[in-house]
């Protein structure tokens, strides 16, 4: 879950800075690049964060459900 929250913050973050860049780009007329490439590498981070924690609860899922089977 840290890590998913982690992620969250990433991307908020990057795209405030990003939404900042944009307005000083408009002013100098300069590329926003590294804005872009901030919320892509946030975004993938989050992707990854969601995809390992529903990962890990299946498996605890998985562990929980094999503990209930009566042994034979």
């Amino acid at each position: 879950m840290d890590r998913v929250i982690a992620a969250w913050l990433a991307l908020t973050a990057s795209t405030a800075t990003t939404a900042l860049l944009t307005v000083i780009a408009l002013r100098r007329d300069s590329g926003l690049t590294v804005g872009i490439a901030f919320i892509a590498a946030s975004a993938a981070s989050l992707v990854r964060a969601h995809t390992r924690r529903t990962a890990l609860l299946c498996r605890i899922r998985e562990l929980q459900t094999r503990d209930d089977l009566p042994e034979s």
